[in-house]
């Protein structure tokens, strides 16, 4: 397609009016540039918020107690409803649709927790053994709490990585004593990555201990600050969800409809909210990017339109000594393809290397992960510009190869 002699002519068109066609390049390899960068941003957005979504069971529901602002058959308002472990083992008895259970209770008043002469202030929060199954904790080293830890109020303990680094300094952890409190608890399993979430309520710093030695050390009445319910495959988990709230509010004589009370999140609701919201989120990026790339081809139109003009008596001397219309409407075509492609690929590399600069500075952000160019996007746009630039210099040149070669030669 692109002879010699065509090269020859497209580089001195371009070399005698640098500028301009730098400005049009710019306009086009900005566009890409908007596009992909917008979409990989918008995208990376998303994988984290799905990352954060995904470190744990998404048919759950989350429950907390708090204060009746409803009066209740004869009970005054302002009541706080207190929840216990023993309401969750009652209600997976009593609600089949339950899969698992389990409390996350911080413990208020466990002071400084040390390993020897290294010490720090850490969450320590009390859970059943099936709380691994609600929140997707990955043991690295050791094992998880069992039922027999429950069963015997062992003094056992699962730490993060965040403890284990200020802790133990490399230390290997599993089988060593931490001090809480001035009693001893045994570190029987480390989990392998921090479990820092957005919309969950695992921490970096946290350590894990059985509910039941959480009551018998910290908590005699064994209440519980909130609790995690996951429903089995197949139940739904707001209807659910309605079922617990009114076997409670059964119990702590509240108005089921009393949404001070106690307070519901619905993960699975919540989930598809994000997603609608993600979605409305990348249509709008999409109009952006998209409005942009117009811009570009908008700015190649213009130029090819000039240069055709600029270049009248030239076409006119040309069709004098018997070029064909199609050969000057190709030449035209050809430069608006050079110019657009060689700016669509710049703009391509440089939305790669921003995006690799920022992907290295957020590696750490748990909020945005990946956030790589997806080059069929990439591509397609460059493709969809050449085209729509090769159209933009098609209409000019279709425009100048109908001019007679006296007319042409005439044109001032």
């Amino acid at each position: 397609m692109f002879k010699k002699e065509v090269w020859k002519e497209i580089y001195e068109s371009i070399k005698a009016h640098k500028l301009r066609t730098f400005l049009t390049g710019f306009g086009v390899a900005w566009g890409i540039f908007m596009l992909v960068l917008l979409l990989c941003v918008g995208k990376g957005f998303k994988n984290g918020i799905n990352n954060q979504l995904a470190g744990s069971a998404s048919n759950a529901v989350e429950f907390w107690g708090g204060s009746t602002t409803i009066p209740y058959k004869g009970l005054n308002v302002g009541r706080s409803i207190q929840l216990t472990g023993e309401d969750l083992t009652d209600l997976k008895a009593d609600i089949h649709s339950i899969e698992y259970i389990s409390p996350q209770s911080n413990v208020s008043n466990a002071g400084t927790i040390s390993y020897g002469n290294n010490n720090g202030l850490y969450d320590l929060s009390a859970v059943f053994p099936e709380f691994s199954e609600i929140e997707y904790l990955h043991i690295g080293e050791g094992r998880w709490l069992d039922p027999l830890d429950m069963e015997q109020y062992r003094k056992v303990v699962v730490i993060s990585k965040k403890v284990e680094d200020q802790l133990f300094h490399g230390r290997d952890p599993i089988g060593e004593s931490i001090t809480i409190k001035g009693n001893y608890y045994k570190v029987v399993g480390l989990i392998a990555e921090d479990t820092t979430r957005i919309f969950n309520f695992g921490m970096g710093s946290t350590i894990y201990l059985p509910y039941s030695t959480y009551k018998a050390e910290f908590q005699p009445d064994g209440k519980i600050e909130h609790f995690t319910a996951v429903m089995k495959d197949g139940e739904d988990a707001e209807s659910a969800g309605h079922k617990i709230k009114k076997w409670l509010a059964k119990k702590y004589m509240f108005d089921p409809k009393d949404e001070e009370a106690l307070y519901v999140y619905n993960k699975a609701r919540n989930e598809k909210v994000v997603g609608q919201l993600f979605s409305g989120v990348g249509i709008f990026l999409w109009i952006i990017g998209c409005s942009t790339l117009v811009g570009g081809i908008v700015g190649v139109g213009n130029i090819m339109l000039v240069t055709v003009k600029e270049r009248t008596k030239e076409i006119g001397i040309r069709k004098a000594l018997g070029a064909v219309p199609s050969s000057i409407i190709s030449l035209v075509i050809q430069e608006a393809i050079v110019i657009t492609t060689v700016s669509g690929f710049g703009g391509l590399l440089c939305a790669s290397g921003v995006l690799s600069l920022i992907g290295s500075v957020t590696k750490s952000v748990t909020y945005f992960q990946h956030p790589q160019v997806d080059m069929n996007v990439a591509f397609s746009a460059i493709i969809i510009l050449v085209l729509a630039g090769a159209l933009a210099g098609f209409i000019p040149a279709r425009n100048a190869s109908k001019i007679s070669p006296i007319e042409a030669l005439r044109y001032e």
